[in-house]
């Protein structure tokens, strides 16, 4: 049980460390839960879970200093990079 208490003080420490370079962290929470033995169905969703929290934290700060030209891409064009990079996704998921 001393365990689980050990993997909730490391899974911050791994969120600050990936969201301080700007990343959402989702290799650091996998090989967390892997450590620790979690299964491999509750690994998936949490790290993409926690991986779009902590990247929209980091997208947040961002956008409130200097680089405030990230946040001024014109919305279509944001949804069009996102539906094109989903749908790549989604095509190398199938030919795996």
């Amino acid at each position: 049980m001393e365990s689980i208490y050990l993997f909730y003080i490391l899974l911050p420490l791994v969120a600050f460390l990936y969201a301080s370079v700007g990343h959402g962290g989702v290799s650091g929470y996998l090989a967390l839960m892997a450590i620790f033995g979690i299964s491999i169905t509750i690994m998936k969703p949490t790290a993409l879970i926690l991986n779009l929290f902590v990247a929209g934290v980091s997208f947040v700060q961002i956008c409130d200093k200097q680089y405030s030209f990230v946040c001024k891409l014109p919305l279509r064009l944001d949804l069009l990079l996102e539906g094109k990079k989903r749908t790549l996704t989604l095509i190398k998921a199938k030919t795996n």
